[in-house]
């Protein structure tokens, strides 16, 4: 049961491991939104020192987070080429976004766009990393984020593992019955796809019976115990450090 590829380094023992789910949070929107106001290439130095510093924290490999990367490595590269397309199309020069000469003010606009996406994914890896899916979710209600958001999320979270194991079930089914495929390829996937969704749907409904016969109300309880302590204090201090010296760099 391959059922770790979200929160797969969550056990981990470290300093990051060990800080409060919601300090953890804010302190990923709090980057999230640095970036995404960020428009000068400087301070993105800053920045990937940062994550660095975080990723060594963690204990997690980095071949992990170089993996995340590649997956959005092609979208990001073809906004980049449509942007820089659609701009040499048009007739119009785009804005400079920065003082800075650092060549054509369109090229700098890729590059940002690049670098802010490989940032933001890289953070959103971290935090997932570093605490599981079901604590995030937690510190999401405690933000006073929608119920139903956090409830459907947790609903998914718990049961798309079933839809996994039907799935590896029915592939080791068809690899021990038949080892050779003598049917087209796209034919057998479509009758897998359809034996899993019916096999799911079947399940999901002993799922809903079993929820319902616990008395469930749509409301899931809270395991988890965490609480601020020392080290969430000092870790928002240094925080607070490091954003005051961004903002001071930005404004020079």
């Amino acid at each position: 049961m391959k059922h770790d590829f979200i929160d797969k380094y969550c056990h981990l023992d470290s300093p990051l491991h060990r800080l409060d789910p919601r300090t953890k949070l804010l302190f990923a929107f709090a980057l999230l939104l640095l970036f995404n106001a960020s428009n000068q290439l400087r301070l993105f130095i800053f920045y990937y020192l940062l994550l660095a510093i975080g990723i060594g924290l963690s204990r997690v490999p980095l071949l992990y987070f170089l993996k995340r990367v590649l997956l959005v490595t092609p979208f990001v590269l073809m906004i980049a080429l449509l942007m820089i397309g659609s701009a040499a199309l048009s007739a119009d020069s785009p804005p400079t976004l920065s003082p800075e000469d650092l060549g054509q003010p369109l090229y700098l606009r890729a590059l940002l766009i690049v670098l802010k996406t490989y940032a933001s994914v890289t953070v959103l890896t971290l935090l997932t990393s570093v605490t599981r899916f079901t604590c995030l979710l937690w510190a999401m209600r405690k933000f006073r984020f929608p119920a139903v958001i956090t409830t459907l999320s947790r609903l998914i979270y718990t049961y798309i593992f079933v839809l996994i194991d039907e799935m590896h079930a029915t592939f080791r089914s068809i690899k021990s019955r038949a080892p050779v495929l003598r049917l087209p390829r796209t034919r057998v996937y479509g009758q897998v796809a359809a034996s899993i969704l019916l096999k799911s749907l079947s399940r999901s409904q002993y799922v809903y019976y079993a929820m319902v016969a616990r008395q469930f109300t749509g409301e899931f309880p809270e395991a988890s115990r965490n609480r601020f302590g020392w080290a969430d204090l000092w870790a928002a201090s240094g925080f607070a450090l490091v954003g005051l010296s961004i903002y001071l760099l930005w404004k020079r």
